[in-house]
């Protein structure tokens, strides 16, 4: 394990990063789906993010959190997807959630959602709309709203540190129970560090066989030095093949059994 330097499991992530661990999310890689609690709502990866939202929804409510950031090391780890996720179960669950999509230069809620992008978080922060009116709700999804980016641009750092920022995260504090807001990597630019005095905490997303010791630890160094609360890790892409998870949730009533039932 020294010298293994790849983060691969709870254990070495808890290690590392000195948080608890929110929950374990099985790799689908493979898989087309990405909103799988809506598109593959019986399979485990949906299972394991409900188990996430009991985990989460727990520790928030223990420190009062109800701005919470979700964020990685590096890109490439599955952050808006397990944010996405993640918003859609707190939504089948009652809760009255926005997922803000403040990853303005590569940003991925819309098309996750399949929703429109042409007004959205960039129009709220130029003065244009406020956060009701640019906010789509997910009619499937309970009281779920998404706050999707409304396009992209370069160098988005001023404009997420600036005084409409604070008051439109303060307009979905006052609205919303639970406000998620997918950032940019921690490493990759300064837009998820800029932003981290306007969040009551963050959840890191960590890919469990491609994020490094080394990118967890700069990261981390960088979310002290901000002053940020670090919620919890969750695991995405947790080692093994998603079938031999799935196979709990496959219809008895279709599956032939090879073996005996042990007693």
């Amino acid at each position: 394990n020294r010298f293994d330097q790849e983060v691969g499991g709870a254990v070495d992530i808890a290690q590392v990063l000195g948080v608890p661990i929110l929950g374990t999310i099985p790799d689908r890689r493979n898989q087309s789906a990405r909103l799988v609690m809506t598109d593959a709502p019986e399979s485990a990866a949906a299972d394991a993010f409900r188990r996430l939202r009991a985990s989460f929804l727990v520790s928030a409510e223990d420190i009062d959190a109800g701005v919470v950031g979700i964020s990685s090391a590096v890109a490439g780890e599955g952050k808006s997807t397990v944010a996405a996720n993640l918003a859609a179960a707190l939504g089948q669950a009652g809760r009255s959630v926005v997922l803000i999509s403040a990853d303005l230069r590569r940003p991925s809620i819309a098309e996750i959602f399949d929703r429109d992008d042409d007004f959205g978080l960039l129009q709220v922060l130029r003065g244009e709309n406020t956060i009701e009116e640019a906010s789509q709700p997910v009619g499937e999804l309970g009281k779920l709203r998404v706050l999707t980016s409304g396009g992209r641009i370069r160098n988005p750092a001023d404009l997420l540190q600036s005084s409409r920022m604070q008051r439109a995260i303060d307009e979905a504090r006052k609205q919303f129970e639970i406000v998620l807001v997918d950032t940019p990597p921690v490493l990759a630019v300064a837009d998820a560090i800029v932003l981290a005095p306007m969040l009551d905490t963050v959840v890191m997303v960590v890919s469990a066989s491609e994020t490094t010791e080394a990118e967890f630890n700069d990261a981390r160094a960088q979310l002290r030095q901000a002053r940020v609360h670090v919620l919890g890790a969750v695991i995405n892409r947790g080692a093994g093949s998603t079938d031999r998870f799935d196979e709990y949730f496959r219809d008895p009533a279709t599956t032939s059994p090879t073996t005996s039932p042990s007693t």
